[in-house]
């Protein structure tokens, strides 16, 4: 009997869980782009630089990570989900993501065919280089026209 009850308590506690992430829109995009993030700006930025070895497990990896990403992050900037920065965070969402929603959906769009028709292009740290700047070019696009600096 404890079980079924410690068994329901958890699934209640799943269930309220997933509720409010769907319920937080800016909480899962925050989130969804730190992971993105920590692919880009971290492992691969750090070896196509040479700070550490070539591993094309994580590489595949991190394009994986940017598919799964950048099929959920257009659903996670519904309107009204305009956001400030939290203490301690460098940016906030810029308005512009709303007046011109088309061309800021047409950037994830952008970045997940670069990310598509690049990735079994990497297969070492040569490839990784040509294709880095691609990806990046499209990570920076967006960040310095719908993220404003605090």
């Amino acid at each position: 009997m404890f079980f079924r009850i410690v068994i329901a308590v958890a699934a209640v506690a799943c269930a309220t869980t997933a509720v409010i992430a769907q319920s937080d829109p800016i909480d899962a995009r925050r989130k969804e782009m730190k992971a993105m993030g920590s692919h880009i700006y971290g492992g691969l930025n750090r070896m196509q630089r040479g700070q550490e070895p070539f591993d094309k497990a994580k590489a595949d990896a991190a394009f994986v990570q940017f598919a799964a990403s950048l099929a959920k992050l257009p659903a996670l900037f519904p309107e009204g989900s305009k956001s400030g920065a939290k203490p301690g965070e460098e940016f906030r969402t810029s308005d512009k993501i709303w007046t011109d929603k088309k061309d800021f959906e047409g950037r994830f769009a952008t970045l997940a065919k670069d990310a598509a028709d690049n990735r079994a292009k990497v297969t070492d740290v040569e490839t990784l280089k040509a294709v880095y700047p691609v990806l990046r070019k499209s990570c920076d696009g967006c960040h310095e026209t719908y993220l404003i600096k605090n």
